[in-house]
């Protein structure tokens, strides 16, 4: 039996449990929060990073695409891409926001879009 893990996103505490294994960005789908993903969790983008606060010993090592697509947008220490993290024990994370999302235009322009 695998073990349990309590993800809390902040700054809202919306949280899930889940198994050992499971990655970031599944276990905040999860607490009911939107997390921005763009490249199918391919770590190609980045919009999925967030912030992990405290020591981030509840998730696993960084892989190498995540350290080179992190490497590459010159992001802090204490954040990781939510699609390639695994977790391993409870942790917190500060939810991020879609660079599209804070954008001002008429998605009725963009059929695509609605």
């Amino acid at each position: 039996m695998k073990q349990t893990h309590t993800v809390t996103c902040l700054p809202g505490g919306e949280s899930s449990t889940v198994e050992t294994g499971e990655t970031l960005i599944r276990a905040m789908k999860q607490a009911g929060v939107k997390v921005p993903n763009l490249c199918g969790n391919n770590a190609l983008c980045g919009t999925c990073a967030a912030r992990v606060d405290g020591p981030p010993y509840g998730l696993g090592r960084r892989n190498r695409r995540e350290r080179r697509m992190l490497r590459w947008i010159g992001s802090p220490r204490d954040v990781r891409l939510t699609c390639q993290s695994i977790v391993c024990g409870d942790v917190s994370v500060h939810t991020s926001e879609a660079p599209t999302e804070s954008l001002d235009y008429d998605v009725s322009k963009y059929p695509w879009m609605t």
